[in-house]
């Protein structure tokens, strides 16, 4: 065997398998990418106050889902409305007809 091969193994083995290469480089680059990501990373910042959730803009006009007329309207800002109660009553002699006609 080539005696020169063996050196060149030492003196590698010797130049990067110290403490230095093995621990304390990974370890500074591991610090300085957390600190360049503390940079970069979006932060979340939560705020928290009593207010109140207000429209931009009240929409007056109330529209049905169906092409029905509306008979009657109970709808009333700020009205205490309980379960079974009756907001909005349309006509449904259109639907009536729609079905006649299937």
């Amino acid at each position: 065997m080539n005696p020169q091969l063996f050196k060149s193994t030492e003196f590698y083995h010797r130049r990067y398998h110290n403490m230095s290469t093995v621990l304390i480089t990974p370890l500074i680059l591991l610090v300085i990418f957390l600190f360049l990501f503390a940079f970069f990373a979006k932060k979340e910042v939560t705020v928290m106050s009593r207010g109140s959730i207000e429209p931009t803009k009240v929409i007056a006009v109330i529209q049905s889902t169906s092409d029905n007329t509306i008979i009657d309207n109970q709808l009333v800002a700020n009205k205490v409305v309980k379960k079974g109660n009756t907001l909005v009553r349309h006509c449904t002699l259109i639907m009536e007809h729609k079905k006649t006609y299937l």
